[in-house]
């Protein structure tokens, strides 16, 4: 029982720590990853989706001029300042996109009737979780951003942040407030005809010295793995998620490796009656794999189930099932070489010396 709690805390632990990580980074990506564009034009060395600075247009007449591009747009992006007396001064993401239905930014959250209403010039939507962060209480509630008057026109679900909120707009109320000319831009975007002309179309794209082409999966693993390994708070929750799998795998392997080594005199009975060795390492690994097993379908359900307590709380935890897949595998890999390893002792030492 003792063993099976363990690798219940452990899995619960490393898969929770994980997911927060995850959860965190994939709000770097988010507009990224919710956006319809196969290929993303950014300025030369744009680190993530968050970093990205002014470009011009005339790359998007480049794409036009390829057979194989669909559809073609534009998308800006960049962090401000919002201001009103209830916050003072809030660092944000302003994010202005084509709000047409031919639009391949971030419009996955926006409804028609919300994209009619971000048309008027000074329109900006927000998530709701950032509601009290950025001073707002209902729809209607002004602020500024640079000096211009933003009006909020509706709320979102399921876009936070963690580098800053993100505050939806349209690309002229963008420009203006970031200060882009006419002919500027964060992001190009394109969507090919069909998923296999997306990498001649890059290919034919870096040929331009003055950019970076990258696919969608691309820019959204660029922008997390910046966010995770060049940022103080990245390295901060990697850190921590990599000490809750430290953790959790020396739970569990101390504990199963007690509970072997506390059987050893038992062992050394049966095997100076003869038994093989063989039949008492298979004897130990089903043990341990039991022990895993049964810590396993107590600890992963718990862990999904701390996952939608988090998120009704409003922190960004997401355990894929790629993450529990992984869990799994490093628990019971810990378990069963935790199991041979004290089992290593009875054949270090003569059995005689263990029945005395």
């Amino acid at each position: 029982m003792a063993g099976m709690l363990a690798v219940a805390f452990s899995a619960v632990l490393m898969a929770v720590q994980g997911g927060v990580l995850v959860g965190l980074v994939a709000t770097v990506s988010a507009p990224v990853d919710v956006s319809e564009a196969q290929i993303w034009i950014a300025a030369k060395h744009t680190p993530s989706a968050d970093n990205g600075g002014p470009i011009s247009n005339r790359f998007r007449n480049r794409l036009l001029m390829i057979p194989d591009v669909a559809q073609t747009d534009e998308y800006v992006q960049e962090f401000t300042r919002w201001w009103n007396p209830r916050a003072g001064t809030v660092l944000v993401i302003l994010c202005g996109q084509n709000l047409s239905d031919r639009g391949l930014g971030p419009l996955a959250q926006l409804s028609p009737e919300l994209m009619v209403a971000l048309s008027e010039p000074g329109a900006v939507a927000i998530d709701r979780t950032d509601k009290e962060k950025l001073g707002v209480e209902k729809l209607g509630d002004v602020a500024e951003i640079h000096g211009y008057k933003v009006r909020v026109v509706g709320f979102l679900n399921n876009m936070p942040s963690m580098t800053g909120c993100y505050v939806f707009c349209s690309i002229p109320t963008a420009k203006k407030m970031l200060f882009y000319k006419d002919y500027e831009a964060t992001y190009i975007l394109a969507r090919a005809t069909s998923e296999d002309k997306v990498a001649p179309i890059m290919n034919a794209l870096r040929e331009i010295p003055d950019i970076d082409v990258l696919s969608k999966n691309e820019f959204s693993a660029q922008s997390r793995w910046y966010w995770i390994l060049k940022t103080k708070s990245g390295l901060a929750v990697g850190f921590t998620a990599l000490l809750g799998l430290l953790v959790g795998a020396v739970v569990t392997s101390q504990t199963l490796y007690s509970a072997t080594a506390s059987m050893l005199r038992e062992l050394a009975v049966l095997k100076s009656l003869g038994v093989p060795g063989w039949r008492m390492n298979l004897f130990v690994l089903q043990q341990s794999l039991v022990i895993g097993l049964v810590g396993l379908a107590i600890g992963l359900p718990l862990a999904v189930a701390f996952q939608w307590m988090g998120i009704l709380i409003g922190t960004q935890i997401d355990i894929p099932m790629s993450l529990l897949a992984a869990t799994a595998a490093i628990v019971l890999g810990v378990a069963l070489a935790s199991g041979l390893l004290a089992l290593r002792s009875l054949f270090n030492v003569d059995p005689a010396e263990l029945l005395r």
